[in-house]
């Protein structure tokens, strides 16, 4: 019985550790982070090492490949995750990448997004 709860709960890391998809308006989700920030009176920013400079790179290239697991493996490392998101408001170019810190937060190094098929002219 023993084995059986430890293989189940082995599974269950596996396939919920990269299961950051949402699905909501992008707007009220990135003002409800927006509100958590702190005032601009404090000075909550960190500033990042060389290495955490290293480890985004690592995370924006591992995006950019479709690799989001690695990214997400990558960003935990720094207290961030990477959020698939689907806004279910827009009819096209819906799908966004969003790379925000968790909590608590300490770094406080912003929230990127990153539209999955952005739209622009072909070069």
């Amino acid at each position: 019985m023993k084995n059986i709860f430890f293989l189940v709960s082995f599974i269950l890391f596996f396939v919920t550790s990269f299961s950051q998809d949402v699905s909501d308006d992008i707007e009220v989700y990135l003002n409800n982070i927006i509100d958590d920030l702190p005032g601009s009176s404090g000075n909550d920013y960190q500033k990042p090492t060389t290495a955490e400079l290293n480890t985004w790179g690592e995370i924006l290239d591992s995006i950019f490949s479709n690799q989001l697991e690695t990214a997400n493996d990558l960003a935990n490392t720094l207290n961030y995750k990477v959020v698939d998101f689907l806004d279910n408001t827009l009819q096209e170019n819906n799908r966004f990448y969003i790379i925000e810190e968790e909590e608590p937060r300490s770094k406080y190094w912003g929230v990127y997004v990153i539209s999955k098929d952005p739209l622009r002219d072909k070069l």
